[in-house]
């Protein structure tokens, strides 16, 4: 065995446990391997990145790193195309749900996400499905009336918790599901569809990060701007912080 081999998987396991950890908490541990994998599968470009840029704080590298691509910063540029993919998806699902009772893809995503905790016998209510969204309350109580008058979903007790009730898929609920489903995986492939499979694992790494980041940051944000009164001083806070 190549107890140096094993030194360098260690040494990579405490580098990724410590940035998770960064980004996501300190109760983070790793248990998805395949994170883990594409993680490393990314850090021979992140190093030679690192390497060929002096260290320094992010007001420095602000002052320093002179605009790139016309004048945008890598940071606007990223947050552009994310904005633009998005409304290239939202264009897309409005051709899949087309003659359909669904308003939006969030109509779709909340009914699988039901479907998918009832095939896990999981128990889900409505603040626990619409906080898993990431919406604020009043939008995702919105989504909930559009799918209770359609008779998509419904109510019923709450064994663990009787102050609470549980969202169930109805039948007609899912057959709505199951008759758009294809439709829906079609727009997936064609979102993708001009990347090679490394490329789309390569992108799905980076994504899960941002993802994994901004879920840990939101909550942190939300919670700083409820505690100070100009929220944007909290941001800026928790932007320090980092």
């Amino acid at each position: 065995m190549s107890y140096d081999f094993l030194k360098q998987i260690l040494s990579a396991l405490q580098q990724y446990e410590k940035e998770q950890q960064a980004a996501q908490g300190t109760d983070f541990e790793p248990k998805d391997l395949t994170h883990f994998a594409n993680w490393i599968l990314m850090q021979p470009q992140e190093k030679a990145e690192i390497q060929a840029e002096p260290q320094a704080t992010v007001e420095a590298q602000e002052k320093s790193s002179p605009p790139t691509f016309g004048g945008e910063t890598l940071d606007t540029i990223i947050g552009k195309y994310l904005g633009l993919l998005n409304r290239y998806m939202k264009n897309y699902v409005k051709i899949a749900l087309e003659n359909s009772d669904f308003y939006s893809i969030d109509d779709f995503t909340y009914l699988g996400t039901l479907l998918n905790a009832q095939l896990q016998q999981k128990q889900i209510s409505k603040t626990e499905l619409i906080s898993e969204h990431v919406h604020e309350k009043t939008t995702g109580i919105e989504i909930l009336k559009r799918l209770q008058k359609n008779n998509f979903i419904t109510e019923a007790a709450h064994l663990q918790d009787k102050r609470k009730k549980q969202l169930l898929l109805t039948p007609k609920g899912r057959e709505a599901f199951f008759t758009h489903v294809e439709r829906m995986q079609k727009v997936g492939v064609l979102l993708g569809a001009g990347l090679a499979q490394a490329e789309k694992k390569q992108l799905v790494y980076l994504l899960q990060k941002l993802h994994d980041f901004h879920l840990y940051f939101n909550q942190q944000a939300t919670t700083t701007a409820k505690e100070s009164e100009d929220s944007l001083a909290g941001i800026d806070k928790l932007l320090a912080a980092l």
